[in-house]
């Protein structure tokens, strides 16, 4: 900015009705001169100010989010630990079919946290359902991508998808699964990439 009113200045200079022939003029041009470099301080300052306030603001507005998010995960957590008691609660009450599961996972599901895309348990072999090695019942929603698992549900919940991931992904060979059983305690996973979408995992084991 400043080198653009140099060079107005200097066409002013140069046009013959500016031209320093007294005291007067010299005065005059180093007035306006002055005042020129003045603005442009001022409009450099200025953008100095709005910049600092832009840069707090997304700082703030990052702050917030970021506060939201892990609000978000904290009841997340506590949601994932609601879900092993009552999966804890049918366990020793004796219950074994498989649709009483599905039917928990699904009004769990239904009621997860907004950033949630899924939630689900893993039984240990033949832990939970005694005549099945693997169950993992994974409801989610749709992510129109033909090659994700599992198929669609019927209306009036289309917009969902279910997989059964043991046998969909084999989940006892998955780090997701593995982890967790290794460390014997719950898990944040790093994020990963599922089927073209990245998330993360709270993965947390529990016991008889």
């Amino acid at each position: 900015m400043n080198n653009q009113l140099n060079s107005q200045l200097t066409e002013l200079l140069q046009h013959s009705l500016f031209k320093p022939r007294s005291l007067g003029s010299h005065l005059l041009l180093w007035i306006l001169g002055a005042a020129l470099l003045g603005l442009s301080s001022m409009s450099y300052l200025f953008y100095i100010e709005l910049a600092d306030i832009g840069q707090s603001e997304i700082l703030s507005q990052l702050h917030t989010q970021s506060t939201l998010i892990e609000q978000e995960l904290t009841q997340t957590a506590a949601y994932t630990v609601a879900l092993s008691d009552a999966v804890k609660a049918m366990k020793e009450s004796d219950v074994s079919e498989v649709d009483r599961y599905k039917d928990l996972v699904f009004r769990f599901f239904n009621n997860r946290s907004d950033l949630a895309m899924s939630v689900y348990f893993a039984q240990a072999p033949f832990a939970i359902i005694p005549d099945r090695e693997g169950f993992l019942p994974y409801f989610y929603p749709n992510q129109q991508d033909d090659t994700d698992p599992g198929t669609l549900l019927q209306p009036p919940h289309q917009n969902i998808r279910y997989s059964e991931l043991f046998t969909d992904d084999n989940y006892p060979k998955q780090a997701y699964y593995q982890t967790p059983v290794a460390a014997k305690k719950a898990v944040w996973m790093e994020p990963f990439d599922w089927y073209g979408t990245t998330m993360t995992s709270l993965i947390t084991p529990f016991y008889d």
